[in-house]
């Protein structure tokens, strides 16, 4: 040990160094500091027992705060905490008007860890919290004040970046002892760009939005393409399940729509466009992303259903279109318009049965306003066939002249054709062999 300039006459302690602590006057070795014991008790009655005069008490290691300089660096040892830029630091780590900056060892891992064991509801957490005003007076945030900012930055090859991968948490209106409405921001940087671009936003009312900074619906999708790739082996499931229910308690004029979907182009003019609108396009194969090789019950293009559902309903709906199919023409020239137009069959392999259309239910009635032709795309009557031959594959002999029967009713028996002339009123013509 060696000590400069500091020596007493007359020590009180086992070591009495009597200095006015300059540059000059300073121990130069470690000073090793016993009772004689080596208990944990001993050890503080030796840290206790330790007096620099000229040196505030809460400068020595031990038991006591000690404070190295009010700016950088305080510990408070009875509440065990640090802080820096603080001398009444709130937490284990209290840090005022500074960063944190932690550098690892070239070519190893780096990261923050937070671990809590509890058997209650408790979980690591972090928080940012963010006042206008000052750290005397703070004042309430406002609308589209950033709450929070956690940003991914890397080296370009000649310098540190900015963010160029963020999500942040903004304000959505001003703040009060009520209210706290706010959004969380996505951002990532295309190719070729340094600037931050925001991706998808979820909004107050948690709706998200994706290619839009203000979404309108749950889910609201601008400038994209809504990709869904489900794939695995003996599961059934559903896409999109979609289900939109509601309870209507007074009397008004509401919509309900469970899936909405609309398509928009418009051409300039003297340009043409050869590709097309589908405001809804579904595709169901078997056989599509691997070999079909076994039997498959059934192939559903699309299936609508649509009513009254379950037993037991009292009320009343006036009209029900499974399939209601509206076509438009407000303005400039279609050449061609095809209500619903079924296509030709794509063939190479084997079809036991090809139905246009199937109706299976007897009772149904088919109405037709218009003409219908019959192989024939120009038909000038309600019913115009073009063939060589009509048939009526069912035999009927109306009982007598005035049997039952509607004007225009035609039948035939082996004999005879019928025709209603009026209601309940028949004519025959007699066949005859050549």
């Amino acid at each position: 040990m060696s000590i400069k300039h500091a020596t007493t006459k007359s020590p009180g302690d086992k070591l009495h160094a009597v200095t006015d602590w300059n540059a000059e006057h300073q121990i130069t070795e470690p000073i090793k500091i016993s009772e004689g014991g080596t208990g944990a008790s001993d050890a503080a009655t030796a840290r206790a027992n330790l007096d620099v005069p000229g040196l505030n008490s809460n400068n020595v290691f031990g038991s006591f705060n000690q404070t190295f300089d009010t700016n950088t660096l305080f510990i408070d040892a009875a509440n065990h905490r640090v802080g820096i830029g603080t001398t009444t630091p709130t937490k284990k780590l209290h840090i005022v008007n500074g960063e944190i900056f932690v550098v690892g060892t070239d070519n190893s891992s780096l990261s923050t860890i937070m671990r809590l064991h509890s058997d209650t509801n408790y979980a690591p957490s972090w928080t940012s919290q963010r006042a206008r005003g000052t750290s005397a007076a703070p004042a309430a945030i406002q609308n589209t004040d950033t709450i929070g900012f956690f940003g991914f930055a890397g080296y370009d090859g000649s310098a540190w970046t900015g963010s160029r991968a963020a999500i942040s948490a903004v304000a959505s209106g001003d703040w009060s002892s009520t209210s706290n409405p706010t959004e969380l921001r996505f951002y990532t940087t295309p190719s070729g760009s340094t600037s931050l671009a925001q991706r998808m936003v979820i909004d107050k009312s948690g709706n998200v939005g994706i290619g839009t900074t203000s979404p309108s619906y749950k889910l609201h999708i601008e400038g994209g393409t809504l990709y869904l790739l489900y794939t695995g082996t003996n599961i059934g499931d559903y896409g999109i399940n979609q289900n939109l229910s509601r309870s209507i308690t007074t009397t008004g004029t509401y919509y309900s729509r469970g899936v909405s979907m609309r398509a928009y182009k418009s051409v300039a003019s003297t340009i043409t466009d050869s590709g097309y609108i589908a405001g809804f396009w579904t595709d169901s194969f078997a056989g599509y992303d691997g070999a079909h090789a076994g039997t498959l019950s059934a192939v559903y293009g699309g299936v609508i259903s649509a009513g009254i559902y379950a037993t037991g309903n009292t009320g009343i709906v006036s009209n029900v279109y499974v399939l209601n199919l509206a076509p438009y023409a407000k303005s400039g020239t279609i050449t061609n318009l095809y209500t619903l137009r079924l296509g030709s069959l794509v063939t190479g392999g084997n079809v036991t049965n090809y139905w246009g259309i199937y109706q299976e239910d007897t009772n149904a009635k088919n109405y037709f306003a218009g003409n219908t032709g019959i192989g024939t795309s120009t038909p000038t009557a309600k019913l115009d066939v073009n063939s060589d031959i009509l048939r009526l594959r069912t035999s009927k002999t109306p009982a007598s002249s005035s049997d039952t029967g509607n004007t225009g009713d035609i039948c035939w028996d082996s004999n005879y054709i019928y025709v209603c002339v009026a209601p309940n009123t028949w004519k025959r013509a007699a066949l005859s062999s050549w």
